[in-house]
């Protein structure tokens, strides 16, 4: 029986009768959220819409509708020339990611990647930097500290703007 902020997988490379136990935040829990941000990245180039959600979220209507429906008013939507990979349900928007803001920190909790060649070149460094950071804790038996995250990483480089410009950021120009 797990708590309700630990885990249970079967680690990628180890036999099927093997169960790990993640607890958040810890060294095996990044762990597995770096096979995630992995997985992404493979879907993403192969041309895949990703939404990454938490596990305990519940959806009473389609997301993508109120993502599309927000999209004008939403302060960190990037938007993008690229218009192959909209919405399905609302044609006319085109962007990059959406993401939930937390005060300030973007939220795992809800975000959605389109695959356009601005969102490939951020994720890549997402993942780059989270192997980087959990290849590290793996070889010293544990994090650095608790803010070693994918979530920490989203973050930064999200806020740093090297990637995207939000919607408030076209809307002033």
């Amino acid at each position: 029986m797990c708590s309700r902020d630990t885990i249970q997988y079967n680690p990628e490379g180890e036999s099927n009768n093997t169960l790990r136990t993640a607890e958040f935040g810890s060294l095996h829990y990044q762990e597995l959220m770096l096979y995630r941000t992995n997985l992404v990245m493979d879907l993403l180039i192969l041309g895949f819409r990703c939404i990454i959600v938490d596990i305990d979220t519940v959806w009473l209507e389609d997301p993508l509708v109120a993502v599309a429906d927000a999209i004008t008013g939403y302060e960190l939507i990037s938007h993008s020339n690229e218009t192959s990979n909209s919405i399905d349900s609302h044609p006319r928007v085109s962007f990059d990611i959406a993401i939930t803001d937390d005060n300030g920190e973007v939220c795992g909790c809800f975000v959605v990647l389109n695959s356009t060649i601005n969102t490939l070149s951020f994720w890549r460094q997402v993942s780059t930097e989270h192997t980087n950071i959990t290849n590290y804790g793996l070889e010293q038996g544990m994090l650095d500290k608790f803010s070693d995250s994918e979530q920490k990483i989203l973050t930064r480089l999200i806020y740093e703007r090297q990637y995207f410009r939000s919607s408030s950021d076209s809307s002033s120009k």
